[in-house]
């Protein structure tokens, strides 16, 4: 039982060690890591956004073939009721 609580100190002692000598380029690689995510954040707020604009867009123009259409279809029938049947 010993062993294992010489063993669990040196494992904290070691630990401590690497973590005074390579703090700093943990907390580069930490800073780094967090400016990568907001990147890719902000690129995918810029793509919803994007996406949203195309997707009113497409429903605009949709919109406006559905007036036509259905300006066309009531022409049609005004002319097929206004002409005399042969």
């Amino acid at each position: 039982m010993a062993e294992y609580v010489l063993y669990f100190h040196l494992l904290i002692l070691v630990n401590a060690v690497l973590a005074a000598r390579y703090s700093d380029r943990l907390a580069a690689w930490f800073k780094k890591q967090d400016a990568d995510t907001a990147q890719r954040q902000e690129e995918g707020r810029k793509a919803m956004l994007k996406a949203n604009a195309e997707a009113a867009e497409r429903d605009r123009i949709r919109a406006l073939a559905n007036r036509k259409m259905q300006r066309l279809t009531r022409l049609r029938k005004e002319a097929a009721a206004a002409r005399p049947d042969a």
